[in-house]
């Protein structure tokens, strides 16, 4: 069996969002092609961008997700571009 890399985009609101990275929980959420995942709660997260406002910051974290009934590894990377509302990121994994 070959390892593949694989990108996920996923939306969230800033509740989930929330939820996610400051209280490191687990999430049911769809991705942007409707598969269902869990994303696992946020290690080591990195934000980088302007102070005090989230337009033009990027939160960088690692996680672990169940998708496709696998248990996977993922670096997660995501933007705010409209003051913190929502939330569209990206899950590297290797599948």
């Amino acid at each position: 069996m070959a390892i593949r890399p694989l990108e996920i985009i996923v939306n969230l609101t800033r509740d989930q969002f929330v939820y996610i990275v400051l209280l490191n929980g687990n999430l049911d959420v769809k991705s942007s092609e409707g598969d269902e995942m869990v994303i696992g709660g946020a290690q080591d997260h990195r934000k980088y961008g302007p102070a005090g406002t989230e337009d033009g910051s990027y939160h960088f974290f690692r996680t672990y997700i169940t998708y496709q009934g696998h248990d996977l590894f993922a670096r997660a990377n995501f933007a705010s571009h409209d003051d913190g509302k929502t939330y569209r990121g990206i899950l590297f994994v290797n599948m």
